[in-house]
């Protein structure tokens, strides 16, 4: 009785600490996972990316969607997946491997991506403010300022 006792132990002792383990490191971007809103776009250098002079511009119906290291940005009918990656007070994205399948033109995804506040197919963005309810990422060119959903 005593040895099954001992073995039971050992077992849920066991089980506890793999599930403890998994569990912390199952989620590491907590505060990033989930939807935020873009609500407007600062350029620094006072011009947007096609150049027409533009401080600010506010921004409609355009979401950015994050699960462990993917990103997509959703805007009316549209999709754009990226891997996104946090390391300390840098984030990553990276677009360039998206829709390669489907005749992939990253001139024009640069583009549709710009329209979104992204700066380039891989572009890093310095997190100013992360918490449950705000995000401000800064760029070279550009501040994105988000709400969570």
């Amino acid at each position: 009785m005593m040895k099954l006792y001992r073995t039971v132990s050992v077992i849920s002792l066991s089980f506890c600490c793999i599930l403890y383990v998994a569990c912390t490191s199952a989620f590491p971007n907590d505060e990033l996972d989930q939807m935020w809103r873009l609500d407007k776009i600062e350029f620094s250098d006072g011009f947007d990316f096609e150049g027409n002079e533009c401080d600010m511009k506010a921004i409609d119906n355009v979401w950015y969607c994050f699960a462990r290291e993917i990103v997509q940005i959703h805007r009316n009918y549209t999709d754009y997946i990226g891997k996104a990656q946090i390391s300390g007070n840098s984030l990553y994205f990276d677009f360039s491997g998206y829709n390669q399948g489907t005749g992939y033109n990253p001139e024009q995804v640069l583009r549709e991506i710009n329209a979104l506040g992204v700066e380039a197919i891989c572009t890093e963005y310095h997190i100013d403010e992360l918490n449950g309810s705000t995000m401000i990422l800064t760029g070279q060119k550009t501040h994105l300022y988000f709400t969570r959903w």
